[in-house]
């Protein structure tokens, strides 16, 4: 299904009776339809890829998760529309049908699996528990199944980057209860 109707109608314009053969695996539907030869010629275009949608984040409480961990089970992909065109052509060269028509393809979200006690980014909520989860729902708890974000130690006198770091320590540096400055003067010595 399209996200307003139905993403695909036709209406068999030949005399002969036909079979809808239909196939599927985990990332593929073919359809096949069969009938006697019509001698037609088929030409299918699909325009670029236009109007971008990203993908979601949602976040499902997950037992089977590791405590305290948030781990992703799919990246999601972007949505994105396209114009497909087709020309029907029969034995003597002659157009049948020249057609158009848009489809648009929505979305699929990044998933993530939330252990008991874990944290979500800002502004992110659970979005319940995995639909995929088939084990006992005893002791699951959603109130209470977000650990507390941690906060970032600040320096003593409060002062702090925007994005929380410590201005003049690289990203994950361990800082000495007490430091010694160094002379970093570079050295030249005669050749």
């Amino acid at each position: 299904m399209a996200d307003s109707g139905p993403d695909f109608t036709f209406v068999n314009d030949s005399a002969n009776a036909i079979v809808i053969k239909a196939t599927a695996d985990s990332e593929t539907m073919t359809v096949a339809f069969l009938s006697r030869p019509l001698n037609r010629h088929v030409e299918r275009q699909t325009s670029a890829q236009t109007s971008y949608t990203n993908p979601k984040k949602r976040f499902y409480a997950s037992p089977d998760a590791a405590v305290g961990q948030v781990v992703p089970t799919t990246v999601g992909e972007k949505g994105f529309s396209v114009t497909v065109s087709r020309k029907v052509t029969g034995a003597n060269g002659k157009v049948i049908h020249q057609d158009s028509w848009p489809s648009r393809y929505i979305p699929e979200d990044a998933i993530y699996l939330v252990g008991k006690g874990g944290t979500l980014p800002v502004g992110q909520s659970l979005a319940g528990l995995y639909p995929g989860y088939t084990g006992s729902t005893a002791g699951v708890d959603l109130a209470h199944w977000l650990g507390k974000p941690k906060k970032k130690k600040k320096p003593a006198d409060g002062t702090t980057n925007p994005d929380g770091s410590i201005p003049g320590i690289p990203e994950g540096a361990t800082t000495p209860g007490d430091t010694t400055p160094v002379d970093t003067t570079p050295v030249t010595t005669g050749q």
